[in-house]
């Protein structure tokens, strides 16, 4: 990792590269609103970043790590959006950046290239710790297993691909006549748990926190929470930190074997979706990483809090449609327990910033001045107001270019719909409007 100075803008340019998949919209999420960071995205294909990233700093094109022409590619990009640093995000390109990292003209915000290959490479692992105690017996050959089930993984995957928990030896000649390249390991039967690290410029692991890895499903973890015993997870992070250069964010996993003992799957220079727990309760890794890796001295403020993680995919939406004015029916902003909707609120509230105007509908021929007295919502979110005494009064007043309307009633919904021809929401129908606030501009 090569020391990099600020931006000519007074912000450090950072780079994500590959942009998609979930432990990138992570880092995303860690870097997007600090204020000394411009964040960009770049991948190779077409995947979700696309939808998260606004439009100007993000780049699709020819950056295949493969190709010939990559590096010439990759640097093009970098000038192109002035770039300080970059972030691996796959184990496989954080070992092509390392490597090319005298001939990138950007700093990269991971461990040197040695670590980096030795962590892609399970057979290359399994040679390191051979020794070590937390590392679970693996075999040379077939021959040499002696008792079964056998776990029996790729040298090179993540996300628990191509892996098989294998019950003979006819399956495992089986499986290795289509791949050899797999290393047969003992079978952990017990819990598996996430431990995300960080190590600064100087080899000081800072820290390590362990995570329960619940619910797993594709090599994804669905449900995390804070590990009991930290100091056992604590022991193995500062062994590979003694074994192996670090400098910044990094993670291992382990599981339990047969007699409840930790046993490691496996260690990796990138960061993991499940290091957002950690995050939460103030351990930002990328941001550390990246202040980092500008020769900074950084400090860790960790709440010690029973937090817990429960993953859920959200639906992102290309809203192409371009409105300025919106009416908003005052019953959205009551729930029916009689409590405020927040969802409303935020999404009123990303429309002011937008610069759009708010037009306030009062229900049930309220005046407006009451009922704005009996709500903490400040009359200035609102350009207008309009009490509903008379239907065709309210209505008539409604906007019929550049308008939508809001409102948890169908019959409300349907008279706009009818007379004055605008697209109507009900509150379930915000989702879209809410996720495509930040950049109308994209288009997925």
């Amino acid at each position: 990792m090569m020391e990099s100075t600020c931006n000519k803008s007074g912000k450090i340019h950072v780079l994500i590269f590959p942009a998609g998949a979930e432990n990138r919209m992570d880092i995303y999420d860690s870097l997007r609103r600090n204020r000394d960071l411009q964040v960009y995205g770049a991948s190779s294909k077409i995947d979700h970043a696309k939808s998260i990233y606004p439009a100007d700093r993000y780049y699709i094109g020819k950056l295949n790590i493969a190709e010939e022409d990559f590096l010439e590619n990759f640097n093009s990009l970098i000038k192109r959006f002035s770039i300080d640093l970059i972030i691996p995000t796959h184990d496989t390109v954080a070992v092509a950046l390392t490597r090319l990292a005298d001939q990138i003209q950007a700093g990269i915000v991971c461990s040197p290239y040695e670590t980096a290959r030795i962590a892609e490479n399970k057979r290359l692992t399994a040679e390191a710790l051979t020794h070590a105690d937390y590392y679970p017996r693996f075999y040379d050959s077939p021959e040499e297993v002696e008792e079964y089930p056998i776990f029996l993984k790729p040298f090179i995957g993540a996300g628990s691909r191509n892996t098989f928990v294998v019950k003979d030896s006819a399956e495992l000649e089986g499986i290795l006549e289509l791949n050899r390249d797999m290393l047969i390991c003992e079978y952990l039967p017990g819990d598996e748990y996430t431990v995300g690290c960080f190590t600064n410029r100087e080899g000081h692991l800072l820290f390590a926190g362990a995570s329960t890895r619940e619910r797993i499903l594709a090599g994804r973890a669905y449900h995390s929470q804070l590990a009991g015993n930290q100091e056992k997870f604590q022991a193995i992070a500062d062994d590979l930190n003694k074994r192996f250069v670090f400098r910044g964010a990094w993670f291992f996993q382990v599981k339990e074997d047969r007699k409840g003992q930790l046993k490691l799957m496996e260690f990796s220079v990138r960061q993991i979706g499940e290091m957002a727990l950690y995050r939460q309760l103030g351990v930002n890794f990328a941001a550390l990483s990246v202040y980092d890796s500008m020769g900074q001295d950084v400090e860790i403020l960790c709440n010690n809090l029973d937090l817990r993680l429960d993953l859920r995919f959200t639906n992102y939406y290309s809203f192409p449609h371009q409105y300025e004015r919106v009416y908003l029916d005052g019953d959205a902003f009551i729930r029916g327990d009689g409590q405020m909707d927040s969802e409303t609120i935020q999404f009123a509230y990303q429309a002011l910033g937008r610069g759009q105007k708010i037009v306030l509908i009062v229900p049930g021929g309220e005046p407006v001045s009451q009922w704005l007295g009996r709500y903490p919502i400040h009359p200035d979110l609102f350009c207008q107001a309009i009490d509903s005494f008379s239907e065709n009064q309210w209505i008539s007043q409604i906007q019929q270019e550049q308008s939508i309307f809001v409102s948890p009633s169908l019959k409300r919904r349907k008279l706009v719909k009818e007379q004055r021809g605008i697209p109507v929401f009900d509150l379930d129908g915000m989702e879209c409007l809410i996720c495509s606030a930040d950049d109308q501009r994209r288009d997925l």
